[in-house]
């Protein structure tokens, strides 16, 4: 029995730091260019050696991954809740989203060119948010000749994309309210949602 305990134990224990490690990498992944990050830093910022870091993660590529895929998990997971309300609800709550995290998505689009790792995320990040507008819009959607149909999505895409918030709210200094303001109409015209 005690040895299930020390096993229980150390499993915990494992994941905890697993955890600081992840969460120590992400806020330099999140803020830094990619390039610019260390294991070494990492390492210091967890408290713990360099050799714990490989151990767990291995690579810097794979540590960025780990940490990118827990960070957006929790979009997915803020979507996925969204998804299941009415479209205009879903859109109010994607801007909510950009609100808070919208400036470390941007820091990752600008890295992509520049590091494979960080490419295949914000792509796939790409795909996951025409899939979810699909989703969200599928009663807008339906009935339109395909042609029609890949058109509107494209342009829900663009008017909901991250680079188009930060088109609204950054360089043109928009508040949050006219942001959304502008987003849900434009989004309403092309939905024929009242």
């Amino acid at each position: 029995m005690p040895r299930t305990y020390d096993m229980a134990l150390r499993a915990r224990r494992t994941e905890e730091t697993a955890a600081r490690i992840r969460d120590a990498a992400w806020a330099y992944f999140s803020a830094r260019p990619f390039d610019e990050v260390t294991l070494a830093a990492v390492a210091e910022k967890a408290g713990v050696s360099v050799p714990t870091v490989r151990a767990h993660f291995g690579r810097k590529e794979d540590l960025f991954l780990a940490g990118y895929l827990d960070w957006g998990m929790k979009a997915v997971q803020s979507r996925e809740e969204a998804r299941q309300k009415d479209p205009l609800t879903a859109v109010r709550s994607l801007l909510a989203d950009y609100e808070r995290a919208g400036k470390v998505g941007l820091h990752l689009l600008a890295e992509e060119d520049r590091f494979p790792a960080v490419r295949e995320m914000t792509e796939s990040g790409r795909a996951y948010h025409r899939w979810w507008l699909g989703e969200v819009f599928e009663k807008q959607l339906a009935g339109l000749e395909p042609a029609r149909e890949e058109r509107r999505l494209a342009q829900l895409f663009l008017i909901t994309d991250l680079s188009g918030w930060k088109l609204l709210r950054i360089d043109l200094r928009l508040s949050r309210r006219r942001t959304e303001s502008a987003v849900l109409e434009a989004v309403q015209s092309l939905s024929g949602i009242a």
